[in-house]
C-alpha cells in the first residue's frame, strides 16, 4: 500500500506538473520551454501552498521539479526524433524490422528510466513530508479517483 501511495505523490505532485504543458494545450499551440516551466512552477506552488511547506520542502521539490522537467523535455524531444525516424521507415519501399524493434525498445527503457527517476523522486518527497502533509497529498489523490 505505501508503494502505491509513493508512485501516487509522484504522479500528484511531479509528474502532473512535468507532463500537463508537455502533452496538454495543443489547441494553444507547442508551448516554449519558459512556459512550461512557469506553468509547472505555478501549479507545484499552489500545490505546496495547499501542504503549508516549509521553506526547505519548497527548495528540495523545486528541484525535483527542475530535475523532472529537463529529463522530461529531453525524453520529448528524443520521443519526436523518434517518430520521425518511425515515418522515414514506414516511407520506405521495405521497413527495417529490426531497426523499428530497437526504436521502441529505446524508448521503452528511456521511459522505464524516467518512471523510475519519478519514482525515486516520490520516495524522496515521502521522507521530506511531515505525516499530515502526506495526508493531506493522499486525501487529494483519493478526492482525484473518485468517478
Amino acid at each position: 500500500m505505501k508503494t502505491v501511495r509513493v508512485v501516487a505523490v509522484v504522479g500528484a505532485v511531479l509528474a502532473l506538473a512535468a507532463f500537463r504543458p508537455f502533452f496538454g494545450a495543443h489547441s494553444l499551440g507547442k508551448p516554449s520551454p519558459e512556459r512550461v516551466q512557469r506553468m509547472a512552477t505555478e501549479r507545484v506552488n499552489d500545490y505546496l501552498d495547499d501542504l503549508d511547506a516549509t521553506p526547505e520542502q519548497r527548495k528540495a521539490v523545486h528541484v525535483m521539479k527542475d530535475d523532472a522537467l529537463k529529463e522530461g523535455r529531453v525524453l520529448h524531444e528524443d520521443n519526436t526524433k523518434a517518430r520521425e525516424e518511425l515515418l522515414v521507415q514506414w516511407d520506405s519501399p521495405k521497413m527495417d524490422s529490426g531497426r523499428v524493434h530497437a526504436l521502441v525498445d529505446a524508448r521503452v527503457d528511456a521511459m522505464r528510466a524516467f518512471a523510475h527517476k519519478l519514482a525515486d523522486n516520490a520516495v524522496e518527497l515521502h521522507t521530506l513530508l511531515t505525516p499530515e502533509q502526506r495526508g493531506k497529498v493522499s486525501e487529494h489523490i483519493k478526492e482525484r479517483s473518485r468517478w
